[in-house]
């Protein structure tokens, strides 16, 4: 199974070709085109932006890049945080 924003890049011909052609064995599930709320990765974006991040002033695009890096570092160490994320997703990852 494979869960499908409608991006218009994911409803384009190479994609609608290759689903066609996996149908027997791929099931996409479509999900509105903009539903942040249905994808884990946006609240650990929104965590590290209102948390780690939030004072960061940097002067420099690389300060940014490593300040970044750094947050998202320690979000990944945080396994309790990162099962937060996925349970505030109403999709259920739990196969049928």
């Amino acid at each position: 199974d494979r869960v499908w924003d409608r991006l218009p890049a994911h409803r384009g011909g190479p994609v609608a070709r290759w689903l066609a052609h996996n149908r027997q064995r791929v099931r996409a599930h479509l999900v509105p085109g903009y539903a942040p709320e249905l994808h884990p990765v946006e609240w650990i974006w929104g965590h590290t932006k209102m948390n780690p991040l939030a004072n960061c002033a940097p002067a420099e695009p690389d300060e940014l890049l490593h300040q970044t890096h750094t947050a998202l570092l320690m979000i990944a160490a945080a396994q309790p945080l990162l099962r937060s994320c996925i349970a505030h997703c109403p999709l259920s990852l739990q196969s049928t």
